[in-house]
């Protein structure tokens, strides 16, 4: 029925999802219950994904309406029934809270540890601050680099979608996805994906309190740069003068963008079949965001803070030790292109699913009433 929807079948009260590389899920309802089941190589992202579809579409749908999610036991618990006994998030958090590692189910009366039950399990974060840093530290952390060098190593084997291809990319996809849900609020007035380079200094721009930067805006669904999508060098790119404590400040989280954008780059450049020399086009795209995030990264290590730079050094840690990272990097951005470009490059924004995104106009049907 894939092909023709008229030999497909269809039933009221369940719906199965194909997300092609990321894998299957099977949602069901039974009264007031939703239960998804997600079958893939790396499970957690898809099923983290449709929690928090249903939650948002629930909650903005009938307001007012209470979402709880609930997390299943073992397999079998008991006698071969899964799910018979479940677990509220909101208790498992607040057990955790009290530093409990353990809590028993009501129906198989065994302990299970917390961190194991809640392994695929999308939880809200106390403030918009805290998946921030929860965020850009994913990102940055060292078990990520690992996974970037390997997506570009494995490029050929992609095709192949083998077991290890697939789970690399969905957890690819899983930071992309926390970084841009955690930009959220900023990007009703702008878009997220802009990457920053370091223009050399002039004779006029020494390079001592103000730098040269050179913006780059991309396309929120294809993941490419603008210019690229327009064929035009000069589309969404703007050089301009900042200073160089407001740069060092937003260090930390302009190299989080580049890098999960870089991160991305060889699933997007697969996929784009319209490109032509796709590989070449997203390496060199590669190859430039790297020397960018070198080159902020060198920045921000070689200055000294002092009275003017105090807050400069940010240092990103899920345990939110140095100093706060915050939206402001992010809209002090929205603020300098507009200065040059009010209109973005042309980027056009569409809400999807209640949050907003900003795509090349080609895009634009895929976001629309039956599109």
């Amino acid at each position: 029925g894939v092909k023709d929807h008229h030999r497909s079948v269809h039933w009221q009260h369940g719906l199965l999802l194909d997300n092609g590389l990321h894998g299957r899920a099977l949602l069901t309802m039974e009264g007031n219950h939703i239960t998804v089941t997600v079958r893939a190589a790396y499970p957690h992202n898809l099923l983290a994904r449709l929690t928090e579809d249903i939650r948002a579409y629930v909650e903005d749908f009938w307001q007012g309406l209470e979402v709880r999610v609930m997390v299943p036991c073992a397999e079998r618990c008991p006698d071969d029934r899964p799910g018979q006994g479940v677990f509220d998030t909101e208790a498992l958090i607040n057990v955790k809270a009290g530093r409990g590692t353990e809590i028993s189910c009501s129906s198989c009366f065994k302990g299970h540890d917390i961190d194991s039950l809640m392994l695929d399990v999308v939880t809200r974060p106390l403030n918009t601050q805290e998946r921030l840093v929860e965020a850009v530290a994913a990102v940055m952390s060292e078990q990520f680099t690992p996974m970037l060098q390997l997506a570009y190593a494995t490029h050929d084997e992609l095709t192949k979608q083998s077991q290890h291809i697939r789970e690399l990319a969905d957890v690819i996809d899983l930071r992309y996805r926390e970084l841009m849900n955690a930009l959220d609020d900023p990007a009703r007035d702008g878009p997220r994906l802009i990457t920053v380079q370091r223009e050399p200094g002039t004779v006029l721009e020494p390079g001592w309190t103000h730098v040269r930067i050179r913006i780059t805006l991309w396309c929120e669904h294809s993941r490419r740069p603008l210019h690229l999508l327009d064929n035009d060098p000069t589309v969404g790119v703007y050089v301009i003068t900042v200073p160089k404590d407001w740069l060092i400040k937003a260090a930390p989280l302009l190299t989080a963008i580049s890098r999960v954008l870089r991160s991305v780059l060889p699933l997007t450049g697969l996929l784009d079949v319209a490109l032509p020399d796709s590989a070449k086009t997203w390496t060199a795209i590669s190859d430039q965001l790297g020397d960018a995030e070198k080159t902020i990264e060198g920045l921000a290590t070689a200055t000294k803070p002092d009275a003017s730079t105090e807050d400069a050094t940010v240092v990103v840690s899920r345990h939110g030790t140095g100093h706060e990272l915050d939206e402001a990097s992010i809209r002090r951005l929205h603020q300098i292109v507009k200065e040059q470009d009010p209109g973005f490059g042309g980027l056009q924004r569409v809400n999807d699913r209640g949050r907003y995104r900003w795509i090349h106009p080609q895009y634009l049907t895929s976001y629309q009433q039956g599109g």
